[in-house]
């Protein structure tokens, strides 16, 4: 019964983001410091989105999960990070920084909220 549940498959996936991309994750992983304003942001939306999913916010004004306390604080943090930063693809590349960073340590769907969360700032999903 269901013996095509025990044969194994070989998935082949590919990486299609470009050498930098995998490089900024690849710093994300290690525990290096930032230097202690940007790690005490990391800090900070960690302990915000650890283990949130998209169901976490069913409880704000009209379900908008952008009005949701934890949503506003998520948003204000990425203005912070987006403002310590040179110019916009600096900031860009901090913040990618951070969600990858945050995502690794806090599991649910973070990313994925604060690709929404940030969204329209400077070139954050623009």
């Amino acid at each position: 019964m269901f013996d095509f549940l025990k044969k194994t498959t070989q998935i082949s996936i590919e990486d299609l983001r470009g050498k930098e991309w995998e490089e900024l994750e690849s710093l994300a992983t290690q525990k290096v410091s930032q230097g202690p304003e940007i790690d005490d942001l990391v800090t900070e939306l960690i302990a915000l989105y650890r283990g949130r999913h998209w169901g976490s916010f069913d409880d704000s004004p009209n379900s908008n999960y952008r009005e949701h306390p934890i949503n506003v604080k998520g948003r204000e943090i990425g203005l912070k990070l987006h403002n310590l930063a040179d110019n916009d693809t600096d900031a860009f590349y901090l913040m990618q920084f951070v969600a990858y960073r945050v995502a690794l340590r806090a599991k649910g769907d973070c990313a994925s909220l604060l690709n929404s969360v940030w969204h329209g700032i400077g070139q954050w999903r623009n």
